[in-house]
Order: structure tokens, then sequence, then C-alpha cells
């Protein structure tokens, strides 16, 4: 009998330039850092992740996001797929989770919205 199996089973993660937790880290990043504000015109990719935030009072611990997949057919045809919705988190960390769920997803853009209807100037 192996001393070492009757022991709790360790798993390592392998951490380094090519490690695939390194390119997922790094996708991630660079989708987060690429983020547009959507806007009806311009020229977006086919497929992307929409975050949409509304702004509540002036603590960001008050806004509620909201996430989707975006799928755009023409010029007139927004497909939404829900993603997450009504999550209480500020845009910056809706971004971060939206641009996981992109790379998992295999989009590369995120896009993103404020709606400032109960912001307070």
């Amino acid at each position: 009998m192996d001393p070492q199996a009757s022991g709790p089973i360790k798993k390592t993660i392998e951490i380094g330039k090519n490690s695939p937790l390194t390119r997922f880290n790094h996708k991630v990043e660079k989708i987060i850092h690429g983020r547009n504000e959507f806007g009806l015109d311009g020229v977006r990719p086919r497929r992307y992740v929409l975050v949409c935030t509304e702004i509540i009072g002036q603590d960001e611990s008050n806004d509620i996001s909201h996430i989707f997949e975006a799928d755009e057919q023409g010029d007139e045809y927004l497909f939404l797929s829900e993603i997450v919705s009504d999550i209480r988190v500020c845009q910056n960390e809706a971004i971060c989770i939206a641009a996981v769920n992109a790379v998992s997803l295999g989009l590369d853009a995120v896009y993103w919205y404020e709606n400032r209807n109960y912001a307070w100037v």
C-alpha cells in the first residue's frame, strides 16, 4: 500500500507562461481593457457580451447590473440571451464578470451601457 495514497488528494494547478490558467487570464484582461461603450452607431462584432448597469444614487454598491450575450442579425435585429440579471454590483465588477463569460463563450468583446435615470449628480 502506498503511504501517500492514504492522505488527502492534492491537485496542482500549472502556472506558467503557457498554462491554460495564464492564457485564460490574459484573454480576460485583454477584453476588460478593450471594452467599449454601447452606442447605436459604430461597427460591432456580430456576437459580444453586453453589460447594462442601472446607476442608482452616488454609492456604487446600490447599482444593479445585467449581463447578456448579444447576437446582431443585420442592422435592425439584436437578440439578447440573459447570462445574469439583477445583480447588485457596480459596472466595473459587472464588466469583469462579463469578460470571464465572454472568454468562456468564445467571444472577444464586451460592450457596456449605463442607465442614469436614478443617478444622483
